[in-house]
């Protein structure tokens, strides 16, 4: 699915919810290396760079915490902008969405459907957020290698490089980190590898979800 292949919906935040991903491309801010964004955009043949989360009133995962809109997210950093909890600028790190918008354009938002987000569920995220939250970003050459190889080269279906990446919980990238969760809330099957998905994968259509979830067509939150 890209964005060239259909006029798409452009809704606004109210329509945003938790357990919905939010896809970026083309984003460069000052401070971040200006070849990062195209070298994933190039290898994954795709216009996709970035992915996160959307978490929203998260006073049950941390009592301190105000209600709104936040997103949940793994990056190299340093980010302008501290982890509600542990003030932390990388890795893995819980933020208010609004300071991740920030100069930001080009978000498109995929909205999760027919889930429900009730005691059980939210104790399978809290699970996952405890092993994944401050987690450092994944820079393990061998790890970028083999996954650009398999993505530029095989478009991701080479078993070889996916066999490469060993699924693994010490650090995440940021589709990894979403992958992750969305395995350990049975919103994909437990035998996905989320250490190896690049952002592409939430935009596939695809995209391996369990029924009776889904994932809505991409819309646009900002051009």
């Amino acid at each position: 699915m890209s964005t060239s292949e259909c006029v798409l919906e452009i809704k606004d935040r109210e329509s945003l919810k938790s357990g919905d991903i939010v896809l970026c491309h083309g984003y460069n801010p000052k401070g971040l290396d200006p070849g990062i964004d195209g070298v994933i955009e190039f290898f994954t043949h795709s216009p996709w760079e970035h992915v996160g989360m959307i978490i929203k009133d998260p006073s049950w995962i941390d009592a301190s915490l105000n209600d709104g809109l936040y997103i949940y997210q793994s990056g190299t950093g340093p980010n302008s902008y501290p982890d509600v909890i542990n003030g932390n600028l990388r890795g893995v790190t819980l933020n208010h969405f609004d300071d991740f918008l920030a100069n930001r354009e080009h978000i498109y938002i995929r909205s999760l459907e027919n889930f429900t987000w009730d005691d059980n569920t939210k104790e399978k995220f809290l699970k996952a957020f405890a092993e994944s939250h401050g987690k450092p970003y994944d820079t393990n050459w061998w790890n970028w290698f083999c996954t650009g190889m398999n993505s530029f080269f095989c478009y991701g279906k080479c078993k070889l490089c996916r066999c490469c990446v060993k699924r693994h919980i010490n650090n995440f990238w940021c589709s990894a980190l979403i992958s992750y969760i969305y395995v350990k809330m049975t919103l994909f099957p437990e035998s996905l590898d989320w250490s190896e998905q690049t952002p592409v994968f939430f935009a596939n259509n695809d995209v391996p979800i369990v029924e009776p979830y889904s994932l809505s067509k991409l819309w646009i939150l900002r051009k």
